[in-house]
């Protein structure tokens, strides 16, 4: 169950991603060939990287960090996303940030690891 929340949380920021690429990149939405959409690709690409990061070592001394700078690059898209006025963003990297924080809540401790 926390590889499907893991998953789903990488799914929901790479869908983030590809919304800022749209607004970037798309004709008339305003924001097209400014830096805001840039930042916001940036941040939900680094999101979606570092939770495949923790899908793929669960037990990695790394993972700690990892998960923290995951929920940062989430929280700070989400706010890029709302400044851009764009909610489908907001959408999506706020369900890629739950969808961790549920699965972070889930992943075995190390006791169990080592066990």
């Amino acid at each position: 169950m926390t590889r499907l929340f893991l998953a789903l949380s990488v799914l929901f920021g790479l869908a983030a991603f590809a919304l800022s690429l749209r607004l970037y990149f798309g004709p008339l939405t305003g924001v097209e060939g400014t830096a805001g959409p840039l930042l916001t690709a940036l941040g939900s690409a680094a999101q979606a990287l570092l939770v495949l990061f923790i899908a793929i070592f669960p037990y990695s001394p790394s993972q700690g960090p990892a998960a923290a700078f995951a929920l940062l690059a989430a929280i700070l898209t989400g706010v890029a996303g709302w400044f851009l006025l764009s909610w489908p963003i907001l959408i999506a990297i706020t369900l890629a940030a739950a969808c961790l924080v549920v699965a972070l809540a889930r992943l075995p401790s190390d006791r169990k690891a080592l066990a």
